[in-house]
């Protein structure tokens, strides 16, 4: 008969320890700050913003993601309710 192993004894996957080994002791919100930062470098990049934006937003973390928001996201959402608003008020022929 083939002895069980204990549940404690099992090895995770690799890639959870490699993640468990480069994560150990770090600050969740600094996890979330990073992955912030990455997804606004992305955005950056997926709409063609000013290049000046990635080095802000990597030179910069808190506050260039912040000036990235209030400068580049913002403005765009709002700016698209806006006209979306004064699009219906105007008659069409």
């Amino acid at each position: 008969m083939v002895a069980r192993r204990d549940n404690a004894s099992v090895c995770p996957a690799p890639a959870l320890m490699l993640v468990a080994m480069l994560f150990n002791g770090l600050n969740p919100l600094l996890l979330v700050s990073y992955a912030v930062q990455v997804l606004l470098v992305v955005h950056c990049f997926k709409t063609g913003r000013n290049t000046m934006w990635i080095w802000v937003l990597v030179f910069l973390p808190g506050v260039g993601a912040l000036a990235y928001l209030a400068v580049e996201i913002l403005p765009q959402l709002f700016g698209a309710r806006s006209a979306a608003r004064a699009a219906r008020r105007t008659p069409r022929h």
